[in-house]
């Protein structure tokens, strides 16, 4: 890990769950609600670790969820898993009566920056997210945050003084970049980032209420 991971990398513990999630509903759906998840891992486990004494590859692991779900599964485990594509996750909601709903995080303003703790309690820079006002007016990964507007901050007060502004207003950051002190004038901005929210459709048919039930179940 580095100063731009955040950038550039993607968690598999919390995209593994959800593509975990979306799998069970392809199964579910693919076989009438007859199928899901549990059963594909109990099948890998009798077959390969109980019967071939063996782990399996992803190549045994793709063709038992195609053998389950009785068709190719190509556009799922080359979207969700093999590339960094964005995923439509109501594709395989809206199967099981839900849909994903995305809502912008309001005008609160959002540097894009996260901090340490260095030496003698300075405010470091270890990360600048990709597009955020911070990047846009040149703070940089391991400058040090002396003041803002001629206020001296901490890590415990840099966010809630900054929060205390509108987004649009430009504050002057006294920074030490290299050992030699600067400026930089910063406009906040608002994040650009969402917040997500399954939620059950209002109506939904007779078959996909059971399928929703045997996801829920």
């Amino acid at each position: 890990p580095n100063e731009n991971t955040n950038n550039r990398t993607i968690s598999y513990y919390p995209k593994g769950s959800l593509i975990a999630a979306m799998l069970d509903i392809e199964i579910i759906a693919s076989t009438n609600g007859k199928m899901k998840l549990d059963d594909l891992l109990r099948k890998l486990y009798n077959d390969f670790y109980k019967v071939k004494k063996t782990g399996y590859t992803f190549a045994d692991f793709k063709a038992a969820a195609e053998n389950i779900c009785g068709k190719k599964m190509d556009d799922f485990f080359n979207t969700l898993v093999l590339t960094a594509s964005d995923v439509n996750y109501n594709q395989y909601l809206n199967k099981v009566g839900y849909m994903l709903i995305a809502t912008a995080r309001g005008n609160e303003p959002w540097l894009g920056i996260q901090t340490k703790d260095g030496a003698g309690g300075k405010v470091m820079i270890s990360a600048v997210s990709d597009g955020s006002c911070a990047q846009n007016s040149g703070l940089m990964v391991n400058d040090e945050i002396i003041a803002v507007s001629n206020t001296r901050v901490d890590n415990n007060t840099l966010y809630r003084f900054v929060g205390s502004f509108p987004v649009g207003t430009t504050l002057e950051f006294l920074i030490a970049r290299d050992n030699l002190i600067q400026t930089v004038n910063v406009k906040l901005d608002k994040s650009y980032m969402k917040d997500f929210v399954i939620t059950a459709a209002e109506t939904v048919t007779k078959d996909v209420k059971a399928l929703r039930d045997k996801w829920l179940n």
